[in-house]
Order: C-alpha cells, then sequence, then structure tokens
C-alpha cells in the first residue's frame, strides 16, 4: 500500500510542541482527505473526503497497524510504539523536514567552502578563513596558493579532516 503527503506545507516557525503542518493525503494514487498538525502537542488529524474515500483510509489504517512497531532510545531505554496511520503520516513529515534541514545546512557547507578551509564533519565542522579574502581571491596568486598548500598540509598533519571540495 503507498501512503503518500502531497502539497506539503510545513510550518516550523509556529511548531510548538508537534510539527504544524497541512497536506493532501493520497493512498494507492487516489487523493483521499486531508491531514493536518496545528503544532501545539495535538494528534495529527486525517479525514477522508467523501464516503468512497472512507474505505481506502480504512484500509490505510489496518495496513499501517500491521506493520512493525516503531522502537525508540531514549538514554538507557527502549520504547516500542504500535503503528498507526497517524504516526505513519507523522514520520512522512519528519523525513520531509530532515531532508529540508540537510539540504539547508549542505548549501551552508558549500557556501562556507567559498570563504576558508572547512574542517571536521559534515554536520560539525569549522572555518578557517583569512581576512579580506575568498579561496577564489587566495588561489589567484602564487603566495596565496603557496599558503593555502601549507595550511592544508599542516591541518592534514594535525589530523584533521578537510571538507572542502574547491581547493585542486
Amino acid at each position: 500500500m503507498k501512503i503518500e503527503l502531497k502539497n506539503l506545507k510545513i510550518n516550523l516557525a509556529f511548531s510548538e510542541e508537534t510539527t504544524q503542518f497541512k497536506a493532501d493525503l493520497y493512498i494507492d494514487g487516489v487523493k483521499v482527505g486531508y491531514a493536518s498538525n496545528d503544532g501545539q502537542g495535538g494528534c495529527t488529524f486525517y479525514n477522508p473526503n467523501s464516503a468512497d474515500t472512507t474505505l481506502l483510509v480504512s484500509k490505510a489504517e489496518a495496513y499501517c497497524k500491521a506493520l512493525p512497531p516503531t522502537i525508540c532510545t531514549y538514554g538507557d531505554k527502549e520504547y516500542s510504539f504500535p503503528m498507526n496511520l497517524e504516526y505513519f503520516i507523522n514520520e512522512i513529515v519528519e523525513k520531509e523536514c530532515q531532508k529540508k534541514e540537510t539540504a539547508k545546512h549542505l548549501k551552508k557547507l558549500q557556501n562556507n567552502m567559498l570563504k576558508g578551509v572547512c574542517i571536521g564533519t559534515p554536520e560539525r565542522y569549522s572555518v578557517i578563513t583569512w581576512k579580506g579574502h575568498t579561496i577564489a581571491s587566495i588561489k589567484a596568486t602564487p603566495v596565496g596558493l603557496m599558503t593555502l598548500n601549507v595550511k592544508v598540509k599542516q591541518l592534514i598533519k594535525q589530523g584533521e579532516t578537510i571538507l572542502n571540495t574547491n581547493l585542486n
């Protein structure tokens, strides 16, 4: 069974306890209704848009209940949450949020690579810059290129991971 959210609008600015969103709910390619959460810690709501789609929603609910539970670790304990359509919808929303955050983070990393040498991991890094210069302006002169090469070799020798893809 294919359960999708289309026309998904997420508003993290007004999300308090849960993620605020509105979306069209599709099951097996058929628009069956709407799904939403007001972002204030309450339930995610989904409603069929007609009597004809109620049966599809019921089948999706049964399908989700048959899926394995979600296991979450908090501290040293594991918690098991039974799957249902509401939780399934929330997981779709959270995956989309994560995808957008990752894209935003990678774009910021790409911009920082233009400014200086990025070291660390893609998730957590620092930027070494030269005041008044970008990587392009440093590479434009022989002295700058030599300075950059010396710095990169020094960082590698210290065990740092260079993230830049624009140093060649």
